[in-house]
């Protein structure tokens, strides 16, 4: 996708948040019309048509790019890769692993001292003699 045509979908995103959400659409002006069949016809369906002055269809024109826009969106998503070791030290009793991972996308792992916390017994009173009757 091209990165205006993006931008432009995520400018007016509100749009499509009103919509989905209230069920109402605050007719756009004719420029965010005519980009949104810009767009629809850039991206995801070459001849796409679409009737500019019928409020129902503008409507079915946001649905319809929003829903492709947010496929492109989730498609664009990557799951992260988790490399375990396959044959890992076991870790002495008293002992955690601390994993780091750095915004540089560097993940470091180090075995450091742990201490628990505290317990604490939890001691409740049976309040037996507060019943009511």
């Amino acid at each position: 996708m091209k990165p205006e045509n993006k931008a432009f979908l995520e400018e007016h995103r509100s749009i499509w948040d009103t919509l989905r959400k209230a069920q109402y659409l605050r007719f756009p002006h004719q420029g965010i019309k005519d980009g949104l069949v810009r767009i629809m016809r850039e991206e995801f369906r070459p001849g796409y048509t679409a009737d500019l002055w019928c409020t129902h269809c503008v409507a079915t024109m946001v649905r319809e790019v929003y829903t492709e826009f947010e496929k492109w969106e989730t498609a664009q998503v990557k799951e992260p890769v988790i490399v375990s070791d396959p044959n890992p030290e076991p870790i002495p009793e008293g002992y955690a692993e601390v994993i780091e991972f750095k915004e540089s996308g560097e993940v470091t792992k180090t075995v450091e001292p742990f201490t628990p916390p505290i317990s604490v017994k939890a001691n409740f009173p049976s309040h037996k003699k507060h019943h009511r009757r």
